[in-house]
């Protein structure tokens, strides 16, 4: 198989709006108009709410990730199979694995194609969060991680965690997760968004964003918001997101009389009107890579207090661009949401640093110009 140059696979889970898939999305569309040729291929089935876009060239291959094939032998031989032609058709020089599953079908095309391209793992996540288990940790250890060629980490800590982690000894490199600043830039103030969202204008707005998930803590917002209650009597609370965690939030909110400050808003393939509503984003997860979230109410002037997970303080510097807690240390996330509450002025400049920061370092053209520099770096 002749590999060819500026070819680039992406080989991802699920075509979902989450962080890593919308990340590598636009990564794709940047370095397509940088004269690439870059496909998509995803796993798994189209989730059914919150559908990622496809371009004209790339496919899902529509698997089941609960197979039993999927826990044994690991992988579902139909898609390796149908991968491997694909492989073998576009004939990229690199094959981009965005973190999850997609290490496994990697390894394992390592294994039976002739003339692997090079492997990339984008370490997206804690590997020792997600990898519990005595015997996952030793396939990954012993079988998966050893067939990538390099790596690239959404953060520092992530990445450095991983090598640390699993021995890993090839080439790797930090290149965080990008913001298309452009797509923040000149959207409706926070008073039409209120307006529009039925939002008090005068109220405190703290945000909830991403899925309603274990490792996302909304139990943990929601715990939050019913002790500032008392604190702040214009308190409002939006959360953003689904998943399966989402009836027992709702239970918990009702259970805790809090149905007339928390609004539920479900899934949103936009999230803007949100954040620019909003004058805190309150970030609750146990574990992150380089959190999304943060980034984006970052795009549009909106301060963080978040939890110190993954690469979170490689953005935030303290009381400048943003504030961090434990992740578990509740009353620290009440202290710092009342101070910025009692605050606005410094509410406003850690929100203007915090803009300032990110179209400086995370904007979508320079981490591209990253991966090409990476990319070609580990092919010659």
């Amino acid at each position: 198989m002749q590999l060819n140059k500026f070819k680039l696979l992406c080989i991802d889970t699920t075509p979902v709006r989450r962080g890593a898939q919308v990340f590598v999305h636009d990564l794709s569309v940047s370095l397509n108009n940088s004269g690439w040729d870059v496909k998509k291929v995803y796993l798994y089935q189209f989730p059914e709410t919150g559908k990622l876009a496809l371009n004209a060239n790339d496919e899902c291959l529509e698997g089941n990730s609960n197979h039993f094939f999927e826990k044994i032998p690991t992988i579902h031989p139909k898609l390796l199979m149908r991968l491997i032609k694909i492989v073998n058709d576009f004939k990229p020089t690199w094959i981009l694995l965005n973190g999850s599953r997609t290490l496994k079908y990697g390894a394992w095309l390592k294994l039976m194609l002739r003339n692997s391209p090079i492997l990339v793992y984008r370490v997206i996540d804690s590997a020792v969060y997600w990898n519990k288990m005595s015997f996952t940790q030793l396939y990954y250890k012993k079988w998966v991680i050893p067939a990538m060629d390099a790596a690239v980490g959404a953060s520092s800590k992530s990445l450095n965690e991983m090598v640390g982690f699993y021995g890993f000894k090839g080439q790797h490199k930090p290149i965080p997760r990008a913001i298309n600043a452009s797509h923040f830039e000149g959207f409706s103030s926070k008073t039409i968004c209120r307006s529009e969202l039925s939002i008090d204008v005068d109220g405190f707005v703290v945000l909830f964003l991403g899925n309603f998930t274990s490792q996302k803590r909304p139990d943990r917002f929601v715990q939050i918001v019913s002790l500032l209650q008392p604190l702040i009597p214009n308190l409002k609370a939006i959360m953003v997101g689904d998943g399966p965690l989402r009836s027992s939030t709702e239970e918990q909110i009702k259970n805790l009389s809090l149905t007339e400050v928390i609004s539920c808003k479900g899934y949103q393939s936009d999230v803007r009107p949100f954040i620019a509503s909003s004058n805190i984003l309150v970030l609750t997860s146990d574990t992150e890579g380089m959190p999304g979230v943060v980034l984006e109410a970052a795009g549009m002037g909106v301060p963080s207090v978040s939890a110190q997970v993954g690469g979170i303080k490689e953005f935030i510097d303290e009381f400048e661009t943003g504030i961090t807690v434990k992740a578990d240390a509740i009353d620290d996330y009440i202290k710092q949401i009342l101070f910025l509450y009692n605050n606005p002025e410094k509410l406003n400049s850690i929100g203007a640093s915090a803009k300032d920061k990110l179209v400086k370092n995370y904007g979508l053209d320079k981490i591209t110009k990253d991966y090409i520099l990476f990319l070609t770096c580990i092919a010659e």
